[in-house]
């Protein structure tokens, strides 16, 4: 996570993580950092996108009954459309 708080932090979006796990979650290290990089790779952008004066990235990770969560929240443009629940791609 430091390399990308780090990177967020000097664009001046304010970072915050709560991560609350063991050491042992039932997921490799190469395949955690491809998806927390991925993850906060978007966020970055998605900050930077907003053209807001104020942005933040919000990263929670967590383990609750045998159950491995990431939740990832951040500034972002205002027209994002959804479909399903999910962001569209631009153009589709």
């Amino acid at each position: 996570l430091t390399v990308y708080v780090s990177q967020a932090k000097k664009k001046g979006i304010r970072v915050v993580c709560d991560v609350s796990v063991k050491e042992e979650i039932g997921i490799s290290d190469v395949d955690l950092v491809a998806i927390l990089g991925n993850l906060l790779e978007n966020s970055v952008h998605g900050c930077l996108e907003s053209e807001k004066e104020e942005m933040y990235i919000f990263v929670r990770i967590q383990a609750k009954a045998g159950k491995f969560s990431i939740l990832v929240e951040n500034t972002c443009r205002e027209d994002i459309r959804f479909k399903n629940g999910m962001p569209k791609a631009k153009g589709r």
